[in-house]
């Protein structure tokens, strides 16, 4: 079995001093590398306006990205807009709600997050308060999952498409010499496999956060082997254990794991933790 010695990370290095993922690193002695596969754009202004979409005729705004909060300020500034105290904020996790302090003033009944960090979640406590008119803010390349469960919802709504992911291509000198890989969406897999169309797993251990990134892997590297992670917490809550488990067939399998880990053969995750699944390692 391959001993992960080097672990590329595809997001950004976590500003100050404190992160899971440096517990990770001395308590292992592993090499993190924080290598974003996809960087975000801004949408000009001009290009939003074409949309047509006028900001202050929304009582309320839903973020599905920090980012997101992020252009939808910048947006308002550039058009002048003015932010009345009364506008709802719907965010998919706590921690995007925290973040808008950046901009506004935190109002407990004025800002909104899903507990578990689950787009069906969300959806439930906006239909909860479907007498709002929502803003979602949106890259231009919406999920198809958030479009199907738009399409499904009841809400009075509109998509305000205000910034782009786009591929942050690798250098010809760069080179992947890890020992695991660590997704977080969709675009980051199909980023890696532009970079590197001729991408094999061979030994290496892929991990993934979320079915949608996983249905990516599967589709576009054909694994022998995966880990999918499956969240309701901010990944700085779950990413904080290595954890070495021992599966039926002998086989030892590595694992990032949270706080309240409770790992046997069947990977069993204690409920409100992490929830793991993992395709068979061949032999």
């Amino acid at each position: 079995m391959l001993k992960i010695k080097n672990l590329l990370v595809s997001q950004q290095k976590p500003e100050g001093t404190k992160s899971p993922y440096f517990d990770i690193a001395e308590k292992y002695n592993i090499n993190i590398k924080f290598r974003p596969f996809i960087k975000v754009e801004e949408m000009p202004l001009a290009e939003f306006l074409k949309q047509k979409i006028d900001i202050s005729q929304y009582t309320a705004i839903v973020f599905m990205a920090r980012v997101g909060i992020d252009n939808f300020f910048r947006m308002a500034n550039e058009s002048k807009t003015k932010i009345v105290p009364e506008l709802k904020y719907f965010c998919l996790n706590e921690s995007f709600a925290f973040y808008i302090q950046k901009y506004v003033k935190y109002r407990k009944r004025k800002v909104f997050g899903a507990q578990s960090g689950k787009l069906e979640d969300l959806f439930a406590l906006l239909e909860k308060n479907k007498n709002e008119k929502f803003l979602f803010v949106l890259p231009d390349n919406p999920t198809k999952e958030i479009d199907a469960l738009l399409k499904k919802s009841k809400l009075n709504y509109s998509k305000g498409l205000m910034y782009r992911s786009v591929t942050n291509e690798f250098k010809k000198s760069e080179k992947l010499d890890y020992d695991m890989f660590l997704f977080f969406s969709p675009n980051g897999v199909g980023s890696l496999m532009k970079s590197f169309p001729d991408f094999e797993q061979g030994e290496r251990y892929i991990g993934c956060l979320g079915t949608a990134t996983a249905k990516a892997i599967k589709g576009k590297i054909f694994l022998d082997k995966y880990f999918l992670l499956q969240y309701n917490r901010p990944p700085s809550y779950w990413i904080t254990e290595l954890a070495q488990v021992k599966q039926g067939n002998g086989l030892y399998l590595f694992l990032i794991s949270g706080k309240g880990l409770s790992a046997d053969r069947k990977m069993e995750i204690n409920k409100g933790s992490v929830y793991a699944n993992y395709q068979p390692t061949r032999a």
